[in-house]
């Protein structure tokens, strides 16, 4: 069966499929610890009401994954990591610990720009250290805008391909040409794929699922990697995409204030714990005095 028999460009229907038997995932998702605007706790609430679970895959983090992998959903432990030239790679690990492991040996100790959201690695050196974990490795919308699109990156590294185990072919970001596109790509190399809403606010979380008959994280991460799943969802409009865009856009021009206003704090109460035994020294000595006046006034009594 052809890939593009596997997608249906519709919305979601979640009690059907449900129904049906089917597990369902919003496999790329952003909160407020990368450059979101959805907390942990919200997104739990909407997944809950939608009957879906979901990928959190914050850039260069993994706060939120950690919060939401004690929660009573099926939650997938992901990660979206973005090379020093801002290409971004899916990571979809089987257990919690093992991100956790991923994250601290080999992202904690590289992450640089703003809000850390880029690594002092290339893809190729990304995905080779993903080798030594058991987890799914996703292209993230290869035909994306600007930055985003990572088809000239393929071009002149070959190995990238051949690293990666699947490529998302549905991104809530893109356009519905570019994410053809990107179906067409997957179809040629004869890799698995994955979808999402690369939501970075409430209102588009869960619009596009990935969904299987599986019965947890581990059975429907292998029903990626068999192809035996697939996708339901449409993508954003240019509308919603564009202010989205703009509100990011904004938290960057914002961030070197914020950090400007942390380092002024710091710098206020580091000045106040340097005055601080001065002024111990000058309570001491006036109460010294006041003890000694008051003894004097007795004494002339």
């Amino acid at each position: 069966m052809q890939i593009s028999e596997k997608v249906w460009f519709r919305k979601p229907l979640y009690p059907t499929l449900k129904r049906q038997g089917f597990a369902m995932a919003d496999m790329h998702v952003h909160t407020i610890y990368s450059d979101g605007f959805m907390s942990p706790k919200t997104l739990l609430k909407k997944a809950r009401k939608l009957g879906i679970g979901l990928a959190v895959t914050d850039h260069n983090d993994i706060r939120a994954a950690l919060q939401l992998a004690r929660e009573d959903i099926m939650f997938i432990p992901g990660i979206e990591v973005n090379s020093k030239t801002n290409k971004d790679t899916l990571l979809y690990f089987y257990k919690i610990n093992d991100l956790k492991e991923f994250y601290e040996k080999h992202i904690a100790a590289y992450r640089f720009g703003w809000r850390r959201l880029r690594v002092r690695k290339t893809m190729t050196e990304i995905l080779e250290d993903a080798e030594k974990y058991n987890c799914v490795k996703s292209l993230a919308h290869p035909y994306g805008y600007l930055t985003k699109n990572i088809i000239k990156t393929l071009n002149k590294r070959s190995e990238i391909m051949r690293l990666v185990d699947s490529i998302e072919i549905v991104n809530g970001g893109n356009t519905r040409r570019r994410n053809t596109k990107a179906i067409s790509l997957a179809q040629e190399n004869e890799k698995a794929f994955t979808a999402g809403t690369d939501s970075h606010s409430i209102g588009e979380f869960g619009k596009i699922v990935t969904f299987s008959y599986a019965d947890g994280v581990e059975s429907f991460l292998d029903n990626i990697r068999q192809r035996q799943n697939f996708v339901m969802g449409k993508e954003s409009s240019k509308l919603r995409c564009t202010f989205e865009e703009g509100m990011r856009t904004g938290m960057k021009v914002g961030y070197p204030l914020e950090r400007a206003g942390y380092r002024t704090k710091d710098a206020i109460k580091h000045s106040i714990e340097r005055i601080k035994p001065g002024m111990g020294g000058l309570k001491s000595r006036i109460n010294i005095r006041r003890t000694r006046n008051r003894l004097m006034r007795r004494v002339k009594l």
